[in-house]
């Protein structure tokens, strides 16, 4: 990090706004989405001979349309730069056309944009409690005849797992969750927050992300690599896993980044944190629960399909149906509540990931289904996975339930 970096004034002119900073040189600079679950991003031109950054009219009147609040992001070639500000910089509002927008920094002391109050759209999906198809399609998959099982004489089964905390997190050793798990099944590989659309499209051939110091963290790298080498089967062939347990919350969940045609992007926890990000600029944004997203899904997990044929892995994958909790339980006082805003994210998301899964199970048939879509379980606030209190963290006695019913499908 870079801490003798200043911005010195902010000024309006006709059709753009100048910043003017003072420290060592920036090589990009852009505003995104303040909310990092939304990849909005507008790259910004930048005068070094001026120590200057410009946002120009069109960018103003595009976040304006959007409804949206953006924080100013700086980097060189590989590092975020962090700024502060001069000590005779002063906040205020800027005008510009008919564009009136207010300076605000956050926790972290980063510049932000936003509109005026009276003009600010607050960003949601829309949800609508349609009937549940889905509940009646499950009814009826009740045994699961061309699944083929194991025996105990052979555990522990070398297995892959393609998914989120809610498949990956079956599989862990401490006390919460299953201590024993490693008697019977051995975790080759984890394919963590892949969409399967992004995974099953195009290699994507720029090398730039080997330069982004954010992404090529060890604990990143690992789940970032696929997204650029889509190299899924040939991780598989070399592991010859003897099942794959695989949950959807991600093509339930997050947006996509449509790099051409045939190419994209997870927009997973890592990109959202990444200065990478500066590239979706021009990119299309592909938001789930939409009719486009949907037909993605079915036309890359019709080619999943195919591939886990080849290999006879079709009859040897379990899909995890979970869903995200209305409630939350505080296990140390007792106290029960819901999550916030419910048709916000949590109901939307759960009402799309029936459909997933839906086009899931009807491209790969055979594979087994795990319905904890009305678990009794909550989402434990002191549930120990890295990023606390959610509604996918659950009780530790929905770790164990989900393992149990693993091992049933498994073994004879």
């Amino acid at each position: 990090m870079i801490d003798n970096f200043f911005i010195k004034n902010i000024k309006a002119f006709s059709d753009a706004i100048e910043i003017y900073y003072k420290g060592s040189k920036i090589k990009y600079a852009w505003l995104e989405n303040s909310n990092k679950h939304f990849p909005d991003v507008f790259i910004l031109d930048v005068y070094p001979e001026r120590n200057s950054i410009c946002i120009d009219y069109k960018i103003l009147n595009e976040i304006a349309k959007r409804g949206i609040t953006v924080k100013l992001s700086l980097s060189d070639e590989s590092i975020k730069l962090k700024y502060n500000f001069a000590n005779d910089f002063q906040f205020s509002n800027l005008i510009i056309k008919n564009i009136k927008l207010i300076l605000l920094t956050n926790e972290k002391n980063e510049l932000l944009f936003k509109l005026s109050p009276q003009s600010i759209k607050e960003e949601h999906f829309e949800f609508k409690n349609n009937d549940n198809f889905f509940a009646k399609f499950i009814s009826i998959r009740t045994s699961y005849p061309n699944f083929i099982k194991s025996n105990y004489d052979k555990i522990p089964l070398d297995i892959v797992v393609l998914g989120t905390c809610f498949s990956r997190s079956i599989f862990k050793s401490e006390s919460y969750f299953n201590p024993d798990y490693k008697n019977y099944f051995h975790v080759s590989n984890t394919f963590f927050h892949n969409s399967i659309i992004s995974i099953m499209s195009d290699q994507i051939e720029d090398n730039d992300y080997l330069r982004i110091h954010d992404l090529i963290q060890k604990d990143v790298f690992k789940y970032i690599e696929i997204e650029f080498q889509k190299n899924i089967f040939d991780i598989i062939d070399e592991l010859e896993p003897e099942y794959i347990i695989m949950d959807n919350y991600i093509d339930a969940n997050r947006p996509l980044i449509q790099i051409s045609e045939n190419q994209y992007l997870t927009y997973n926890t890592y990109f959202s944190k990444s200065i990478y990000k500066r590239k979706f600029s021009k990119c299309d944004i592909i938001y789930p629960n939409t009719k486009k997203h949907e037909e993605l899904y079915r036309t890359y997990i019709k080619k999943f399909s195919i591939e886990l044929k080849k290999r006879n892995l079709d009859r040897k994958i379990i899909l995890l149906g979970g869903r995200l909790c209305e409630t939350k339980i505080n296990k140390k006082t007792g106290e029960i509540s819901q999550w916030e805003k419910l048709d916000y994210w949590i109901r939307p998301c759960n009402q799309h990931w029936d459909r997933i899964d839906q086009i899931f199970l009807e491209e790969v048939p055979n594979a087994a289904y795990i319905n904890m879509r009305k678990t009794q379980w909550l989402s434990d606030i002191d549930c120990p996975i890295e990023g606390g209190a959610s509604p996918s963290h659950y009780q530790s006695e929905y770790y164990r339930e989900v393992l149990d019913k693993i091992k049933t499908i498994i073994f004879n």
